[in-house]
This record gives structure tokens, C-alpha cells and sequence, in this order.
């Protein structure tokens, strides 16, 4: 008994990591158009400390590793929030721990990409957490008028997600316990009164799958259910991607390393909208306007698929952060990365398979 209540409480203290690194990527407020981007991290947790426990991963000022973003190209709407997050208890212990995360977001295209590596981590004697969380989330919002047409589709084409537990290296050469990592990536959209969703989702050794809308593997392509035109329709474009440690932890000062990928990073893009009129046949003419200004692409000819194609915003190369992805922590610990495989776009929802066996894509 004594055992069972011990566990939940480790599993119950991890929860409240995740609740302080949730907390700070919350989405601001909605508006008429609006760009949102945070990445979060913490290598060293207190749950002990009043209200909610606190993060000991600190800079000088005492600040813990956030980034809310900025625009790094004047006069371009694409918003970037990135960090690297190296903490360690060095030289009075092994414990190290490396967190990477980047957000990247703009009208028509969001993405997101985290890393977690830790090495010799565990929950020392008084109940504090040496290991580590990041969480990534990106935001876009708009307000779309069609000048004609009774129902519209949304299609999104998606380029990942990547997510492994232990798929890419251990750390100095450590095992890499697959039981205590995690690995969350989802893109999901709200248009008006629809939605769409994909999700992957990975637990130790167990991967889950989610999908919301038609998905068409071989293009990529997520399309939503019809939504009906009855005014300017609202567009929600959000991307979250974590890696974090997983309980329940083993007993007090016992040592484990782990690592886990989330990576979006390569984005979502809403690259065609299909207008209808009331016999179901598709609208080459109709003009959309949005409140950002952002031309959106229609598919004037052909089905879901077959439209121009055209990505909406301007691409950003990737931020420092997401190019030092999967070196972990090479330089600092010596470990060694290798590729690990794409989820199969042929995975149904609720479909489970070990990452270290997925096929690419």
C-alpha cells in the first residue's frame, strides 16, 4: 500500500510540472487577427515550494527559461519564440539536462518543435524533481469574408510530425530508459463552427494516434468537414509540441536518462479553400478577405487537393534553436543522435505503434 500511494504521488508531482510549464503557454486572447507564440522549459522542479511548487532552473536574475517571441524580420508577420535550456548540478553532481524548443507563427502557417534530454536525472530525498519539461506553442488567428458560396472546406498540409521516445541517441552513452519520456505534437484548427485535429502522442512505448477530418496520407492533406458560410468565418490555427519526463519516477536518488522529440517544427499550412454553392458544386470566383491582410489560397478548379497550392504568409527559415534539434547534448555530454523514422500517414485514430519501428514517410 505504502508503494501504491508513493507512486501516485511521484506520477501526481510530475502532473504539477507540466501544470507550471502549461500555465505559461496558455494562448492570449482572442482577436480579429493575432499571432501568438511561447516556448517554456525547467530542468529542476520544487513542488514543496508554496502555492504550487517552483522552478529552480533560474538565470542570474532569476528568471526561469522563457521565450514569448518577436518578429525577427521587420515588416514581416511571422512570429519566433526559441530557446536552449542547458541546467546542470555540476560539478557536485552528474545530473544535466538539455531543452530545446521553438514556435513559429504566422497567418495561414504555424509550427512548433521541443527536445528533452537528461542525463543521471532523479528526485532527490526532500521530493525535488532533477528533470525536465519543454513545451512549445504557436497561435494564429483570423477572420476570413467570402464573397460568395453557401459552404467551404479547409485544407491543411501537414509536414510531420516527428515524435520518438529514446529514437535519437543516448546521452555519453547511457541507456536511454524509454518508461520515463514522453513526446506530444498536435496540430488542430477551429474554422467557425468546425474543427480538424492530428495528433501524436507518445507514452514510454506506446504511441497514439489522433485525426479529426479527412486525411489523405499520400498528399498530406487535412481536410475539414464542411462549414457553412453564414457571415465572416473565424480561423484558429494552433500547434503544440512538448517532451517531458514520465512517472511514476523510481525511488528516491535512484538515477535513470531519457530523452524525447515533439517536432511540428516543419509546420501546418492552410494551402486551399473550397467554396461550394447550395448544389454542391465548387466556386472558381469568389474573392476571400481577411482581416490580416493575408491572401488565402482558393482552389478554383478540381477536389481536395487539387488547388493551387499556394502557402499563404512568408516561410521562415528555422531559428537557431531548431537547428541545433537532435544534437542534444552532443557537445556537453558526448552522446550520439541518430535519425529516427516519421509517424505513418496511414495510422487510424486510437492506432498505437513503438516509434523505433515506424516506417517513414
Amino acid at each position: 500500500m505504502t508503494q501504491h500511494v508513493t507512486r501516485v504521488r511521484r506520477a501526481t508531482v510530475l502532473w504539477a510540472l507540466a501544470m507550471v510549464v502549461s500555465w505559461t503557454i496558455s494562448p492570449a486572447p482572442a482577436a480579429a487577427s493575432s499571432l501568438f507564440t511561447l516556448v517554456n522549459s525547467c530542468g529542476r522542479f520544487d513542488p514543496n515550494a508554496f502555492p504550487f511548487g517552483m522552478c529552480e532552473d533560474v538565470d542570474a536574475n532569476g528568471n526561469p527559461p522563457v521565450d514569448h517571441g518577436g518578429f525577427p524580420i521587420p515588416g514581416v508577420p511571422v512570429q519566433v519564440a526559441s530557446i536552449r535550456d542547458n541546467f546542470t548540478l555540476k560539478p557536485s553532481d552528474l545530473y544535466a539536462y538539455l531543452g530545446v524548443g521553438t514556435a513559429t507563427a504566422g497567418f495561414g502557417h504555424v509550427g512548433t518543435a521541443t527536445e528533452m534530454q537528461e542525463l543521471q536525472a532523479f528526485q532527490d530525498s526532500f521530493g525535488v524533481l532533477n528533470l525536465g519539461s519543454v513545451s512549445a506553442t504557436a497561435e494564429s488567428r483570423d477572420t476570413l469574408t467570402l464573397s460568395a458560396g453557401t459552404t467551404a472546406r479547409f485544407g491543411f498540409t501537414l509536414d510531420g510530425p516527428l515524435v520518438g521516445v529514446c529514437d535519437f541517441g543516448g546521452a555519453s552513452g547511457a541507456p536511454c530508459d524509454h518508461a520515463f519520456a514522453a513526446a506530444t505534437s498536435s496540430f488542430s484548427a477551429n474554422i467557425g463552427p468546425g474543427a480538424v485535429l492530428f495528433e501524436v502522442d507518445q507514452q514510454a512505448d506506446t504511441r497514439t494516434t489522433q485525426i479529426f477530418g479527412t486525411f489523405d496520407p499520400q498528399t498530406r492533406l487535412l481536410l475539414s468537414d464542411p462549414v457553412p458560410i453564414s457571415g465572416p468565418i473565424e480561423l484558429e490555427m494552433l500547434s503544440r509540441s512538448s517532451a517531458n519526463t514520465k512517472g511514476p519516477l523510481p525511488v528516491p536518488n535512484e538515477r535513470f536518462s531519457t530523452q524525447a522529440v515533439a517536432n511540428f517544427g516543419d509546420t501546418a499550412t492552410l494551402t486551399e479553400i473550397l467554396v461550394f454553392d447550395a448544389d454542391g458544386n465548387l466556386l472558381p470566383d469568389v474573392t476571400i478577405t481577411s482581416d490580416s491582410g493575408t491572401i488565402y489560397p482558393l482552389a478554383a478548379s478540381g477536389g481536395p487537393g487539387g488547388g493551387p497550392g499556394t502557402q499563404p504568409g512568408t516561410p521562415m527559415p528555422a531559428p537557431p534553436a531548431l537547428l541545433l534539434m537532435g544534437t542534444g547534448l552532443a557537445g556537453l555530454l558526448g552522446s550520439r543522435c541518430r535519425r529516427a523514422s516519421r509517424l505513418p500517414g496511414r495510422k487510424e485514430p486510437g492506432a498505437q505503434r513503438s516509434a523505433r519501428h515506424a516506417p517513414g514517410v
